[in-house]
């Protein structure tokens, strides 16, 4: 459901994420003799009495980081009449008058994190790796069906990234993508659901082109590749994992399709055995691709890990780590997961 206004020099709307969620009755207005801009809000939801809420601003060509943000927002806001949210444009955008785009996102609480396991902070077992905050990382693959999904909304929004991929079934990950399309991928989908993305060139939100300047904000709160010492600390179970050699055991067939038993193919998301944080297919299936610079290849490759359905049993080891061009596809089986902040 879409609602818009203008007020002065800004406009408004709301963006109810999923059927069951429903936000109305906006009221927008700036704080007399402040930059304070002060919106008043209802929502309902039919399954839950409980909405994540966001508030997206734009001016057209990029987003405006709105961290002074308070009132009845993020997750856990109970549903009813008279929420309110406000806004010091003064403190974020410098005061700055100009026709905006005022965008508040509402959602079911699981309808995104659901998808995703929280990865809490710690060393994996066996000493090494070690992560220093808490993160979410998604339980799946990334599918085609997902994949296609954020993709076409992407188009409509001044990305330029390729519906279709390539890949088996709508389950199966999606695959021949490259990291740049992963990663306006990820701000797609961040700015569908009204998160601020995490990727950006020269301060403006990343959504086309082949850019090595590329800039990852991890704490911006939209979603974003892991980092190779993300991927690996949670790929080895996180704080409470066991020292085995694949993600979730030390027999590889248990726990990943390769070259042994897929049939020269991929195959669908979560079936095989998880690991110990709920996290499927981190040996095996579909390489990665990471956020880093590939250690002594930076400016010229990424980082890839887990190994994938055509490799064999040496290159899904957990101590593997693999690289390609950012520009290059990989074949039929480099694909990827998001990760995201604590929301």
């Amino acid at each position: 459901m879409i609602r818009n206004g203008v007020l002065g020099f800004v406009g408004f709307c709301a963006l109810s994420v999923g059927a069951e969620v429903t936000v109305s009755n906006l009221v927008l207005a700036q704080r007399e003799g402040t930059k304070v801009v002060d919106i008043i809000y209802d929502v309902s939801n039919t399954s839950t009495n409980v909405v994540t809420v966001s508030l997206v601003i734009s001016n057209g060509a990029f987003a405006v980081a709105c961290p002074s943000v308070s009132g009845d927002v993020g997750a856990g806001v109970v549903t009813g009449t008279g929420k309110s949210l406000a806004w010091d444009m003064a403190e974020d955008w410098n005061g700055n008058a100009a026709l905006l785009q005022y965008t508040v996102v509402a959602e079911h609480q699981q309808s995104v994190l659901e998808k995703f396991v929280l990865i809490e902070a710690g060393t994996a077992a066996g000493g090494s790796p070690s992560s220093s905050n808490d993160f979410y990382l998604a339980k799946h693959e990334v599918t085609k069906n997902l994949w296609d999904e954020i993709a076409e909304w992407a188009e409509d929004h001044g990305y330029d990234i390729r519906p279709g991929g390539g890949g088996g079934s709508g389950d199966c990950p999606v695959v021949y993508v490259v990291w740049y399309e992963c990663v306006k991928w990820c701000n797609a989908w961040s700015e569908k659901t009204g998160r601020t993305p995490a990727y950006t060139v020269g301060g403006l939100i990343y959504r086309s082109g082949e850019r090595s300047d590329v800039d990852c904000d991890f704490s911006a709160g939209g979603f974003h590749l892991p980092s190779d010492t993300q991927w690996e600390y949670a790929a080895r179970g996180g704080k409470n994992g066991s020292d085995t050699k694949y993600s979730g055991g030390d027999t590889l067939g248990d726990v990943a399709w390769y070259q042994d038993n897929s049939y020269n193919r991929s195959h669908e998301v979560g079936t095989k055995a998880v690991n110990e944080l709920g996290v499927f297919d981190m040996s095996g299936n579909v390489w990665e691709w990471c956020n880093d610079w590939y250690p002594g290849k930076e400016g010229s490759y990424r980082v890839l890990r887990g190994g994938g359905w055509y490799n064999t049993a040496s290159y899904c080891r957990l101590l593997n780590r693999y690289h390609s061009s950012p520009g290059g596809a990989g074949g039929g089986s480099v694909g990827f997961r998001p990760a995201m902040p604590p929301q």
